[in-house]
């Protein structure tokens, strides 16, 4: 059994913060685009259903592998999407798809 030290509550306290910043950083990331593209993805998910989720979240995490396995080449370019990126977009579609389940829901 591990007892947990001071130290491995200091590190927990921080991945808690960086999670909770990533979370915030994440909702602009969401209004800015919601802004720029409007309610596209929402419009597509009343207009295909989930099929729509599942296309976008399968081209995230294609590129996401595509990403991982390049590391160490595209780490030393100026690629515009980097593996973080591309998580906070798997993040948003997955809150979204939430979201429209959850209205979803409520209606039946």
């Amino acid at each position: 059994m591990r007892i947990k030290t001071e130290l491995d509550r200091e590190k927990q306290d921080k991945f808690v913060e960086g999670v909770q910043h990533l979370a915030d950083l994440n909702m602009e990331i969401f209004k800015e685009k919601n802004a720029k593209y409007g309610n596209s993805f929402y419009d597509n998910l009343k207009d295909y259903g989930f099929l729509t989720l599942l296309i976008r979240l399968a081209e995230k995490t294609n590129r996401l592998e595509e990403l991982i396995y390049r590391y160490e080449e595209l780490k030393e370019t100026d690629d515009d999407e980097s593996i973080l990126d591309t998580l906070m977009d798997i993040s948003n579609y997955c809150l979204m798809g939430a979201e429209f389940y959850n209205q979803m829901v409520k209606h039946e």
